[in-house]
């Protein structure tokens, strides 16, 4: 598919349209009228052969009553079929709440998931929530192109058409999202994630998932914990909202004591039912579920998890970019760690850990795999659309795979350093399934 330019040409008429005869010549009847799409908007213009237009470009009258403008340093792919012109793709990266927040800084980061731009073509613009104009189908934000001569990245500020395909890199309102989920015709990517309370009642009715995620209750009431200590050694307690693991508490009872223990290791030990009520109510500040521990191995007095990281293809089929397995703080209740934390790939932790050998370490790996695909597939059918998955997992004394979280705007950030390749190539993947998303009708 050949790239176009947009360029706005001095004419009295409105919406007027120009093709270059490298397109004229290939219509067959000539067109007076097309129907001119840009992302999700569309109106009637009339079409002019120009025969001073370079083969790549396609001309604007100055004077269209378009909403928006489209960047003419932008190169666009093309569609025309059943008299519609469309022009894109058009990706928006929804990345920020305000637009105060767009900051040159802010934005220099979103320069890396663009390392594969040219290989997409089209208009990818960054915007915030409030930039969003939905009476007019609108989005404020920055849009990149390359130099000519350097191929370096710059930003330019500017008013761009809803776009075929929204890629959500951030917690949405609710409302505002289903509005736009409405507009868009459920062409969000990543936009919304249940819980790990709907989560679990998901995945116990997954014939292939069931049995990997533990077992779960909602603390509701001040009985539910004394019954789940009463099937289980330990329990957890964790926030209804997923990716918040900043707040987790371990909870075992012994000979009439109950030992409660923060994410970092501290303990409190009391000895009563009412006694532990009354502590929680004064430490959770947010609704709350039960759930079993595994009992799970430490590495050196470090709890720790794998990483597996999934991503939606240009094929849209779901692979595995890559699994780490993150080592928490000594003496801590989770892998979730600070600087003294340790990441490592997977493959260096199974041996280090289990002592397994290649073999073993390829067939749990496949294991691993298999069953995170199983479980994005899953995700997909009930929740929504997704580019890319981020879940986290342990293994058992018994080596079997446990589901115990998954984060729809995962962070590559422990790639940077030490693979910055695969860092960069990971960033770019979701924007090629993007791509693909946003030419399907």
């Amino acid at each position: 598919m050949m790239n176009y330019y947009i360029k706005e040409i001095s004419e009295e008429r409105k919406n007027l349209l120009f093709l270059p005869p490298s397109i004229w010549e290939n219509m067959n009847p000539k067109p007076q009228w097309l129907t001119l799409q840009a992302g999700e908007w569309m109106t009637r213009v009339e079409v002019e052969l120009n025969e001073d237009l370079p083969e790549n470009t396609v001309g604007v009258s100055t004077i269209a009553e378009f909403p928006y403008k489209l960047p003419e340093q932008v190169p666009f792919e093309m569609q025309i079929q059943e008299g519609k012109l469309r022009i894109g793709p058009i990706i928006a990266i929804l990345a920020f709440s305000e637009s105060r927040e767009m900051t040159a800084e802010a934005l220099e980061k979103y320069t890396r998931y663009l390392a594969g731009y040219s290989s997409i073509n089209g208009l990818i613009y960054v915007c915030s929530a409030t930039g969003i104009n939905h009476s007019l189908k609108t989005i404020e934000g920055y849009c990149i192109h390359l130099e000519e001569k350097t191929s370096k990245p710059v930003w330019m500020i500017g008013k761009f058409p809803f776009p075929d395909v929204l890629y959500c890199h951030m917690e949405w309102n609710e409302d505002e999202y289903n509005q736009t989920l409405s507009v868009l015709r459920g062409k969000i990517l990543n936009g919304n994630l249940s819980g790990k309370w709907q989560l679990w009642n998901l995945f116990q009715s997954s014939m292939h998932l069931r049995g990997n995620w533990p077992y779960t209750e909602l603390l509701n009431n001040d009985q539910k914990l004394e019954d789940m200590l009463k099937k289980f050694e330990s329990v957890y307690l964790k926030p209804l909202a997923s990716g918040n693991g900043k707040q987790i508490f371990k909870v075992d009872k012994k000979e009439g004591v109950y030992r409660i223990i923060d994410r970092i290791g501290e303990e409190e030990c009391l000895y009563s039912a009412v006694e532990v009520n009354d502590f929680l109510k004064g430490v959770l500040r947010d609704t709350y579920l039960v759930q079993q521990a595994v009992p799970s191995i430490k590495y050196v007095e470090r709890c720790f998890n794998f990483k597996v990281h999934m991503q939606k293809t240009s094929r849209s089929h779901w692979k595995c970019a890559y699994i780490t397995a993150h080592f928490g703080e000594t003496g801590g209740i989770s892998a979730n760690f600070n600087r003294t934390g340790i990441v490592l790939n997977s493959r260096d932790a199974l041996r280090m850990v289990f002592q397994m050998d290649e073999r073993q370490v390829f067939k749990k790996e496949q294991e691993i795999i298999e069953l995170c695909s199983a479980a994005c597939k899953t995700l997909e059918h009930s929740e929504g659309n997704y580019a890319e998955l981020s879940i986290d997992l342990i293994l058992d004394e018994d080596l079997s795979v446990w589901l115990m979280d998954i984060n729809h705007h995962p962070d590559h950030q422990s790639l940077f350093y030490s693979d910055r390749q695969l860092y960069l190539n990971v960033l770019a993947t979701p924007l090629e399934y993007a791509k693909l998303e946003a030419w399907l009708v």
